[in-house]
Order: structure tokens, then C-alpha cells, then sequence
């Protein structure tokens, strides 16, 4: 009797244990009816196995990619922060990308040979970023714009080139050179002088063509 007893209470632990170890595996197990696209019977793929074959025929076949949820953009939301404006410092980190730089323009100085129009940020641009207005381009900035900007804060958009050994921020349209400083003017979109009032330099640029050169490539201008 007390055999018997016994034998029932083992075999009961090892009903329990053995449903402890496997009920939550089917319990857990997932699948998905397929219809084999070779001999157009079905079965149940396992949904943990992304390939595998027909267990009718052998054909192989691929579960289809779940979709994606897509994403519920708030239209209400407020816009997301723009990164900082880069230092003038690390711009040489950003060479050929379109980057917002913000600093003082320390100096300009205009080229008689080419035209175009540079704006440093700092006195030693040889080995500083400069701003650079390109000729054709300066119609559409504010008229002397190498007076306008001198020595007021401004925030920058451009691409970032090497010209030789000067490093500098392109920039086309008066929209991405913004003058951040507080009380400083607003644009005047006027023509700009004529030729030979706009080429005289004042005692600032002067000062700057001779630290230059002005061999026509001054400031690193070769055009």
C-alpha cells in the first residue's frame, strides 16, 4: 500500500515538473497559416523562424516583414531646437557641409581684381574662416556691404570650401547672413554705389588691403 502511494507521488511530481517545463513552450509558441506557393497546400510556419521549407513538398519560403507602426506626428507639436550655431574655430571639422556660424566680423575686405567681398571673423585669416560674397552677388546684399557688416555680430549659413590655403563660408543670398547684433540696422535693399565709390576702401580696409597685399589676391583672392 505504502508502495503504491508512493509510486503515485512520484509520478505526480513528474507530471508537474514535466508541464512546468513544456506547457509554457506550446503555451508561448506562435505560427501562422502559409499556403505553399509550389503545391498550394497549407501549414503552420513558426513564427520565430523567418525562413524555412514546406513540410509537404520542401519548397523554401520567407515570412513577410512585419509593417511598421507609423509615426503620429503632432502638428500642434512645437518645432524641433536647431543645433547651436558652430564656433569659427571648428569650422575646418565641417569642410564641404552647409553649417550656421556665429561671430563678430572683425574685418572686410573687397577685391578689386575679382569683386568678391570676404568678412572675417577673425584678424588672423590666414588661419580663420572668412566670410565670402561672391561677385556676382553682392547686388543683392545691402548697398557697401563692406561698411555694413563691419564689426557687428552676425549669424552665417554656408558651405564650407577651401580656397588654397583660406578656408571659407560661401554665402549667396543676404537671407542667410544675418546681422544678430542688438540695434544693428536692417537691410538696405538698394542698388549699390556706383563702381568706383563702392572699390574706395575706407581707412579699415585700407589698413586691412595692406596687411593683405592687395597683389590682386589679397585676403587669398586669385580669381
Amino acid at each position: 500500500m505504502n508502495k503504491t502511494v508512493a509510486v503515485f507521488t512520484v509520478m505526480a511530481v513528474i507530471a508537474v515538473l514535466a508541464g512546468a517545463f513544456f506547457l509554457p513552450a506550446e503555451a508561448n509558441a506562435q505560427t501562422r497559416s502559409m499556403r505553399c506557393w509550389r503545391c498550394q497546400r497549407t501549414f503552420e510556419a513558426d513564427t520565430a523562424v523567418r525562413r524555412g521549407n514546406c513540410p509537404h513538398c520542401g519548397a523554401q519560403y520567407a515570412l513577410p516583414q512585419p509593417t511598421p507602426t507609423p509615426r503620429v506626428v503632432d502638428p500642434d507639436a512645437p518645432p524641433s531646437p536647431t543645433p547651436d550655431a558652430v564656433p569659427f574655430e571648428d569650422a575646418e571639422r565641417y569642410m564641404g557641409q552647409t553649417i550656421t556660424i556665429e561671430g563678430r566680423i572683425v574685418g572686410t575686405f573687397l577685391s578689386r581684381r575679382s569683386g568678391h567681398l570676404y568678412l572675417n571673423y577673425h584678424d588672423d585669416f590666414r588661419r580663420h574662416v572668412s566670410i565670402k560674397i561672391p561677385a556676382p552677388n553682392l547686388a543683392r546684399f545691402p548697398a557697401s556691404p563692406e561698411r555694413y557688416y563691419d564689426g557687428k555680430t552676425v549669424r552665417a549659413t554656408g558651405r564650407i570650401v577651401r580656397e588654397g590655403q583660406y578656408l571659407r563660408q560661401e554665402v549667396t543670398d543676404p537671407e542667410n547672413l544675418e546681422v544678430i547684433e542688438p540695434g544693428a540696422g536692417s537691410f538696405n535693399f538698394q542698388a549699390p554705389p556706383p563702381r568706383s565709390a563702392a572699390r574706395r576702401p575706407t581707412r579699415r580696409t585700407a589698413s586691412l588691403s595692406e596687411s593683405y597685399g592687395d597683389r590682386d589676391n589679397g585676403n587669398g583672392d586669385s580669381d
